[in-house]
């Protein structure tokens, strides 16, 4: 059993998959991965050919997402939405400054699922001129990626936006500074299996929004087709079980 000092010092000591030690344990959040390594063993909350994702010259097991349980201090709820989670494309975080009220955005950067061509990849595609000219230097790397997101999270802020963006936000900064908020709200666009994100929020007995799609089901959180529809959808606290709801929800969706 790996304590939890021992895994902050591995993910503060590795920054590229193929420093892990051999039989490390790599959870999959993506549809997509640069690359593989046959000596991983490989976590994943779905099922992978339905995202036409061949595992079979890998070690991987499925496993579902939990309903976490957290201590946290209660502060005083200073914001009426938050978003949180690593920082990918089509989690479209940009989309909180839409809301009306006061909004926190808590982000992380994951160097582990980034390469340089991966990095420019992303680079190109997502972000608008003038930035795609450092995006075509040579001198695009992960540092300088995280950069370019911390100048547009920057531009949130015009928007009433309090945004935090770290490397690695440690379990305790990451509860406390959600404890700080009145409710939740995720914009994902995809068909991608469970979000721990979406759980973790849950835990806070506050209500969970999110774009209508499988994430949202298997979450059991407060759906929307349109972010303008959240003022009228209903403010229940989100409760998650575990288990039977999660495996029907992902057989449904994936038949």
């Amino acid at each position: 059993m790996v304590e939890y000092e021992e895994l902050l010092s591995y993910t503060n000591k590795f920054r590229k998959l193929e420093e892990l030690p051999k039989n490390s344990y790599i959870e999959i959040h993506s549809k997509t991965l640069p690359k593989f390594r046959k000596d991983l063993i490989y976590l994943y909350h779905g099922i992978p050919s339905h995202y036409g994702m061949d595992f079979s010259r890998i070690s991987w097991y499925y496993v579902p997402h939990i309903a976490y349980e957290i201590e946290f201090s209660e502060s005083e709820r200073i914001f009426d939405y938050c978003s949180f989670g690593f920082w990918s494309p089509f989690k479209r975080f940009d989309q909180i400054r839409k809301l009306k009220g006061s909004k926190k955005l808590v982000m992380s950067f994951n160097y582990l699922i980034s390469d340089d061509k991966f990095i420019k990849d992303q680079c190109k595609k997502r972000l608008s001129y003038p930035l795609n000219i450092i995006c075509n230097t040579p001198l695009v790397s992960s540092k300088n990626l995280k950069g370019l997101i911390k100048l547009k999270c920057a531009m949130l802020r015009l928007f009433n936006v309090k945004v935090i963006i770290k490397d690695y936000i440690p379990y305790e900064e990451l509860v406390r500074e959600l404890s700080e908020c009145k409710a939740f709200v995720f914009f994902q666009e995809t068909d991608a299996p469970s979000s721990g994100s979406m759980r973790l929020a849950a835990a806070f007995g506050v209500p969970v929004y999110a774009k209508d799609n499988l994430r949202a089901k298997d979450s059991q959180v407060i759906r929307y087709k349109r972010l303008n529809e959240i003022n009228q959808l209903p403010k229940d606290k989100i409760n998650i079980d575990d288990g039977l709801d999660y495996i029907i929800s992902l057989i449904q969706y994936t038949s």
